[in-house]
Parts: C-alpha cells; sequence; structure tokens
C-alpha cells in the first residue's frame, strides 16, 4: 500500500504536460544531493558515477541507469522507488520527494543526450 501511495503521489506531482525537464537546472541538483556522494568520479560505488549526463546513461555494474523514453524500466527510477534492489538512497540516508522522484522520471522519459556536468564531488 505504501508503494501505491508513493507511486500515485509521483504521478500527482509530475510536471504539466509539455512542461520541460532540464538535466542541468532539474535533475542534476537531484542527484548531487543525493547520490554524487557514493556514485562519484572518486568513489565509484557500483562502478557508476553521475558527475555527468554521458556518465549517468552508461551506468555501471547492474546495467543501464536509465532507459531513454521508458522510466518504468529506467533502474535509477525503479530503485529510487524502492521496486529493484539496490535501493537508493539506501534506508539510512536521507530519501528522495515525491516530487524529485517526479522529475526524475519525467527527466528520463525526454530521454535528452546533454553532456552537462554536475559540480564535482568533494569530500566533506
Amino acid at each position: 500500500m505504501k508503494f501505491l501511495n508513493t507511486l500515485i503521489l509521483a504521478y500527482i506531482a509530475l510536471p504539466p504536460l509539455g512542461a520541460t525537464v532540464d538535466f542541468h537546472k532539474d535533475v542534476a541538483p537531484i542527484l548531487r544531493e543525493y547520490c554524487a556522494g557514493c556514485h562519484n568520479n572518486v568513489d565509484l560505488e557500483g562502478e557508476m558515477s553521475v558527475e555527468t549526463f554521458k556518465l549517468l546513461m552508461k551506468g555501471g555494474e547492474n546495467g543501464a541507469t536509465i532507459q531513454p523514453g521508458n522510466a518504468s524500466d529506467s533502474l535509477l527510477i525503479k530503485a529510487v522507488t524502492k521496486q529493484a534492489k539496490p535501493y537508493m538512497p539506501p534506508r539510512k540516508e536521507p530519501q528522495l520527494t515525491t516530487q524529485h522522484i517526479a522529475t526524475l522520471r519525467h527527466g528520463s522519459m525526454a530521454g535528452r543526450k546533454d553532456q552537462v556536468t554536475i559540480t564535482p564531488y568533494s569530500p566533506r
């Protein structure tokens, strides 16, 4: 039931039809905040980095991260909605909001081919 509620809220929170999700402005900040601490060019957890769009699209040891035009089959979306392991972010870490998930879902549906650099990870 919790999953169904999350799914419904994610779809409700989707940007309006025709709205554009900009990777640099909308998606990269989410990845930077919730993913880049482990999935960066230094740590490469799961052999995956989210520091550039190209690296995000490359994926990691579990395969392609995003299936352009098919958010439901994207490992990124499955992981953040807890539909597939590894669950991301890990349960002990701050979790994405339904709006964040909706933005990632909308962005993966676009299947854009941008090469946008995310601010590089720097250890705290």
